[in-house]
């Protein structure tokens, strides 16, 4: 099932530059450090453009591509969203907030994590998280519980993004 390498989070903040460094080694091209993506993206400083933005012209460079879905605003709803989307071989991350998901405070509030998996029948999603220790970092996410953690009104980077090779 789990088809990405598995890299750690070299900072706390760092979850989503940990992800798109999976991301851009299953595909085989040359792979930046978490710094220099941390860098490109502009994590931790104050940036211009949304996040996607910033990833679409990260990612540009590896010749791939970045969309993002509020799954809250999507008319195939999140369900379709998903199902269609792993089915192409789309890498999928989603960014949600850790706090409300797990109810504890000493998580770090916004969390990326790829979806490895997507079951419609129990509504549920695996994740593969690089945050977690241990020989173990998938993680089985209940969706409807998901998406009370998906908040984009309050955090525009919360939902799904979408990458995949550039046309």
């Amino acid at each position: 099932m789990n088809r990405y390498p598995i890299i750690r989070q070299e900072k706390e903040s760092w979850s989503l530059p940990a992800c798109l460094q999976s991301i851009v080694k299953l595909r085989r091209v040359y792979e930046p450090s978490q710094r220099e993506i941390a860098k490109s993206l502009g994590i931790g400083k104050d940036c211009e453009g949304n996040l996607r933005e910033r990833m679409d012209k990260f990612l540009e460079q590896y010749n791939l591509g970045c969309r993002h879905e509020n799954p809250f605003t999507n008319v195939r709803g999140d369900s379709i969203l998903l199902e269609s989307e792993l089915n192409c071989k789309t890498d999928v991350i989603v960014a949600y907030d850790s706090k409300r998901f797990n109810n504890l405070p000493e998580i770090p509030e916004n969390i990326f994590s790829i979806v490895l998996r997507y079951f419609p029948l129990r509504k549920t999603i695996v994740t593969q998280s690089p945050l977690r220790e241990g020989d173990m970092c998938t993680e089985i996410l209940d969706l409807e519980r998901l998406l009370t953690a998906i908040n984009p009104h309050e955090d525009e980077e919360d939902g799904f993004y979408m990458i995949d090779s550039r046309s």
